[in-house]
């Protein structure tokens, strides 16, 4: 990992742990800690995908998981009483940008995962705008995750 990498990462976890320790009783999650799960994410995703050893079995169970989560995003929005999230055509404008302008370009792009990338990182993104809007009562889960994945990437970063 890029030694600039590990300094962000490094820097967003103690925003995150502040954060947590700050706001652990307020049930609303702000801008700026949505903005270190968006980070978080794409880091994670594009950090995973690109130093997988591309074991055929992993990768199939990890495309099996990440069907099931969209299936499951699709039923809970379809079915929930509660209308805290809604779908919009500007969402099935980004999935559409997401899922075939990477891989319309071809062999345009340096990265030949950006795709995979994108596309895994968008529904990350919906499931965890998904998971903020049913849990209108309390937030620290949600912080409490963040800033346990962000310590964990940084301990990789600095240990290994």
């Amino acid at each position: 990992m890029p030694s600039d990498a590990v300094f962000i990462i490094a820097a967003l976890t103690c925003i995150a742990i502040l954060g947590f320790v700050r706001m652990r009783n307020n049930p609303t999650v702000m801008l700026v800690e949505r903005l270190i799960l968006c980070t978080t994410i794409t880091a994670g995703v594009y950090y995973y995908i690109t130093q997988l050893d591309h074991d055929i079995p992993l990768l199939s169970i990890e495309n099996v998981f990440f069907v099931g989560l969209a299936l499951a995003l699709a039923m809970s929005c379809r079915f929930s009483q509660s209308r805290n999230f809604q779908v919009t055509p500007m969402d099935f404008l980004v999935l559409f940008a997401v899922l075939i302008v990477p891989n319309i370009l071809g062999d345009a792009l340096m990265t030949g995962n950006i795709g995979e990338i994108a596309a895994k990182s968008v529904m990350l993104y919906y499931a965890v705008e998904y998971l903020i809007s049913q849990s209108r009562t309390s937030g620290w889960p949600i912080r409490a995750v963040t800033a346990c994945v962000l310590a964990l990437f940084t301990a990789k970063a600095l240990w290994l």
